[in-house]
């Protein structure tokens, strides 16, 4: 396969949200251009398959369950479609909508998907006249009784004055958008010329087009401030930017499916999974001259910082890092060149343990300094010292990036070490 195109979600410190089944990589056994010869495809899986001049069908036989929510999509550069069939009338098409180039590029989209029987179904695949590689992801899986009851009713401001907050802090919450013109308001008390941005994701095992979403932010009065439906993103999830918020207060966020009423089909899905999360655009708080004072790192934002010459030289930051993703922290700017270290907190004796091994200033762009692909060693917090070499008076930034799951990743491709095993590759 030429590549494996797929999105991974920023990831932050907490989810509330069920069990997400641990991802795999497959690979197809033809013949299966029938559904009698359909090759197994186990929910977190994803097979990794192609079409030849001789070969422009294929099958998948997955189960389902009728009271879950699941994503079937393909990636690749080989233009696709995909039809369903129940195992009790594998000649009859169930989709109520044509799938077609509703993925990413040319590949098709199942997605928030709810069976109306369980059972075995058919998954077939066909080639639209191209040869090549593709792949076909199979996910989600989780109950229905659970995720549709998440942070529910919230159905309007009122019901969203009963249920937990979302955090400005950056936590996200998973919410779930079902059945089809489902709301979900979440209450969010704000701060008066803070800017704001809210982050409508998927979750870990979804991908950028998997739920179709309209994000709002509302006032106590009921006036929409802000909104976004990701037009000409190339995605389907939403966010507000760095809205300047009015005044201290309450407001809402609301969150709903860009398809609704009697537009919804499988072509135009109006259910699916999600997580939002709410926080500022980062603003260094003074004094954080210790690491006791260390200002926190928003993960995804460019935090604004600075030094002032002979009086305020150092800066430490501090953010809250998962030992099964992998991160990029860098300095942002071309004003400062700082000098940087970079510590693992240990509660148990409340002391910090030294990280880098070799001087990373200078190694990002320009001045800046850059730790890449950093997997922490255990779950916890970290502590960045800043100091200014030059004892300038300048701004810069502050950004963490990725979040990528390891363990996901880490099967892409592989074993790929050698030419006989890549041999055995796509």
């Amino acid at each position: 396969m030429k590549r494996l195109l797929a999105v991974v979600a920023v990831v932050v410190s907490a989810f509330l949200l069920v069990g997400v089944v641990s991802a795999g990589i497959v690979y197809e056994s033809e013949p299966n251009d029938t559904y009698d010869q359909a090759n197994a495809l186990a929910l977190g899986d994803t097979i990794m398959a192609s079409f030849s001049a001789s070969d422009s069908v294929d099958y998948f036989a997955i189960q389902m369950e009728s009271t879950k929510m699941y994503y079937i999509t393909s990636n690749g550069d080989v233009d696709v479609n995909a039809f369903l069939y129940a195992a009790s009338d594998p000649n009859t098409n169930i989709l109520t909508g044509d799938v077609d180039n509703r993925g990413i590029g040319k590949n098709f989209r199942i997605s928030g998907y709810v069976p109306a029987t369980s059972g075995t179904f058919y998954l077939k695949v066909i080639s639209k006249g191209n040869t090549g590689d593709y792949s076909v992801r199979f996910v989600g899986g989780r109950d229905l009784a659970t995720i549709g009851a998440l942070h529910e009713p919230d159905n309007s401001m009122a019901e969203a004055d009963a249920q937990p907050e979302l955090p400005t802090d950056g936590t996200v919450l998973a919410g779930c958008i079902y059945p089809k013109d489902d709301s979900d308001f979440y209450k969010i008390e704000g701060i008066g010329g803070r800017k704001i941005t809210i982050d409508v994701s998927p979750l870990p095992d979804m991908e950028i087009r998997d739920t179709d979403t309209v994000v709002e932010l509302w006032d106590a009065a009921g006036n929409v401030l802000a909104d976004n439906d990701d037009k000409k993103s190339g995605i389907t999830f939403s966010t507000i930017r760095k809205f300047e918020l009015p005044a201290d207060g309450t407001y809402y966020v609301l969150v709903r499916c860009y398809y609704h009423g009697d537009a919804v089909d499988d072509k135009h899905p109006g259910m699916g999974e999600y997580g939002v999360r709410a926080f500022y655009a980062g603003v260094e708080t003074e004094p954080n001259d210790t690491w006791q004072q260390a200002t926190e790192l928003a993960f995804g934002d460019t935090l604004s910082a600075h030094f002032t010459a002979n009086t305020d030289t150092v800066d430490w930051f501090v953010a809250e890092l998962d030992s099964t993703r992998m991160y990029y922290i860098s300095s942002v700017g071309d004003s400062v060149e700082p000098h940087v270290d970079f510590f693992l907190y240990h509660e148990d004796g409340d002391s910090l343990e030294s990280l880098l091994d070799s001087n990373v200033d200078g190694r990002g762009e320009g001045p800046n300094f850059r730790i890449a692909g950093f997997v922490p060693p255990q779950t916890g917090k970290y502590y960045l010292r800043l100091a200014d070499r030059d004892n300038v008076t300048a701004g810069y930034g502050m950004r963490i990036t990725g979040g990528h799951s390891v363990p996901y990743w880490s099967q892409v491709h592989e074993p790929d070490n050698t030419r006989e095993q890549a041999a055995s590759s796509p």
